[in-house]
């Protein structure tokens, strides 16, 4: 929805500074805040318009940009040296939002 897109876009500025363009609905989970206000989580991927980083260090440790070669190239392939980026969790959205962005089947992946 466009109130979603709107959200999405005015949270990535505020916590990194980056400008997001398009922006394309993937999946999403429960976010079970309380038992009383379950939430809904969407997962979506932004194609960024900016590629200046400033991280709200009260929101996020960190932000960085990774191309999906790099993440392709460590996790299938013999692991040499620090990942680029770690995953998150298999039950995560964040993770299943990377594996379909860099197009690796997570049984291709060794992770």
């Amino acid at each position: 929805t466009p109130r979603a897109v709107n959200s999405l876009c005015e949270k990535v500025k505020e916590e990194t500074a980056v400008d997001v363009g398009r922006v394309e609905y993937i999946a999403s989970q429960p976010w079970p805040l309380g038992l009383s206000s379950p939430q809904l989580m969407i997962g979506c991927r932004g194609e960024a318009t900016s590629d200046q980083i400033q991280v709200d260090t009260h929101e996020l440790e960190d932000a960085r940009f990774f191309s999906c070669e790099e993440i392709r190239e460590y996790y299938a392939g013999d692991r040499q040296g620090t990942p680029p980026v770690r995953l998150p969790p298999a039950t995560a959205i964040g993770r299943h939002l990377i594996l379909h962005t860099v197009g690796v089947p997570s049984a291709d992946l060794q992770l």
